[in-house]
């Protein structure tokens, strides 16, 4: 009898102990699922804080109303490198009597390159006149389409690896925004014929001018 116990509790304690390895066996695999998803988090935070970012944005343009600039911008951390600008929907547009062509040609060797951008810097560019918004004759678009889907593509080259390629895409309607986007007011002018009027209208053109071009370069 008293062998039966001391073989039931030599059992007892055996499987009471495989139980305890089971459990330590197990936490040891949940703490270092643990830090290894920690490490996953930050090694993907630390990716997207110190990668570069390009984006592109169709504003109203500073050459004054109707015009309307692309802003290329990189809001990343680090370089973007062999950035380069391409349209998935749209493109280039030459007005039909030829006026601008040599501006549509310029665009499109500047298509066909690829720079660098460094974190912070942008690129602002004249990209499409849309002629005759006076109300006095049907606008039409020159240089490029009313819309348009852009893609940039641009690569990071991190230390002693391939570089990692991105590709975003960005698509607008100058003809849907455009009657609704606000533009800088450049007030009233004052004038008259004595030389002290003409010399304060002189004055006062170019500082609002100046306010304008401030104002646009805000956006």
């Amino acid at each position: 009898m008293l062998d039966w116990l001391n073989d039931y509790g030599s059992a007892i304690t055996a499987l009471a102990a495989v139980v305890g390895v089971f459990i330590a066996a197990w936490q040891l695999h949940s703490a270092s699922k643990e830090v290894r998803s920690a490490a996953e988090q930050r090694q993907s935070e630390s990716f997207d804080r110190n990668r570069p970012y390009v984006t592109l944005d169709v504003i109203p343009g500073l050459a004054g109303k109707g015009t309307w600039d692309l802003r290329i911008e990189n809001i990343g951390g680090s370089y973007a490198r062999n950035v380069k600008l391409a349209f998935v929907e749209g493109g280039l547009n030459a007005p039909d009597d030829g006026d601008g062509a040599e501006f549509v040609k310029a665009l499109q060797e500047f298509l066909n390159s690829t720079w660098s951008m460094a974190p912070g810097s942008s690129r602002r560019l004249l990209w499409h006149y849309s002629r005759g918004e006076d109300l006095t004759e049907e606008p039409k678009a020159a240089f490029t389409t009313w819309e348009a889907t852009l893609q940039v593509t641009y690569e990071w080259q991190r230390t002693n690896e391939q570089p990692v390629k991105f590709a975003e895409t960005y698509s607008y309607n100058t003809r849907i925004f455009g009657r609704i986007s606000p533009v800088a007011g450049l007030g009233t002018t004052v004038s008259g014929s004595a030389p002290a009027e003409k010399q304060l209208s002189s004055i006062d053109r170019k500082l609002q001018r100046l306010v304008f071009n401030l104002a646009e370069l805000r956006r």
